[in-house]
């Protein structure tokens, strides 16, 4: 054995080739799979705030609803629990909840579970038509999480 004699073969045989090639491809098949499920997963999975719009499009002029869903991904029950709705456009636009009872705050929200609180979206007038947003912010047990929507409006 000389010295620059590792003492090992770096050849191999064309079965070998492919039994190498074969591992390696699985190998990289299982990790795009893995790689896939995971962002399926992040995917479906429930977010803590959703926003959707019960019309979309309206009119210039006409008044909206929007449900804002809040939902508690966490393993721990939340208590007074911060909920808005404000648009970006604020002097377009006029938001309020419709149950009056509403304060901002959710008091219990139990882990796994979630609210829905019906928001008014009315407009200053006549809005000149476009696409407006709208984001909802929610405080879930010292988290802060929010959800932008897009209403269009149209003459």
């Amino acid at each position: 054995m000389g010295l620059y004699n590792s003492g090992f073969d770096f050849r191999f045989n064309p079965d070998d080739r492919k039994k190498i090639f074969y591992a390696l491809g699985t190998i990289i098949a299982a990790a795009l799979l893995l790689l896939l499920l995971f962002f399926a997963y992040e995917t479906v999975k429930a977010k803590p705030v959703e926003i959707s719009f019960q019309k979309n499009p309206v009119k210039s002029g006409e008044q909206s609803a929007t449900i804002v869903t809040v939902s508690n991904t966490t393993e721990m029950d939340a208590e007074n629990v911060l909920l808005s709705l404000a648009a970006k456009e604020k002097t377009e636009f006029q938001v309020f909840p419709m149950n009056e009872k509403f304060n901002g705050t959710i008091k219990t929200l139990s882990a796994g579970t979630s609210r829905q609180v019906t928001f008014v979206l009315n407009p200053n007038g006549d809005v000149l038509p476009g696409s407006y947003s709208f984001v909802a912010t929610a405080v879930i047990n010292g988290q802060i999480s929010e959800a932008e929507g897009i209403l269009q409006v149209t003459k």
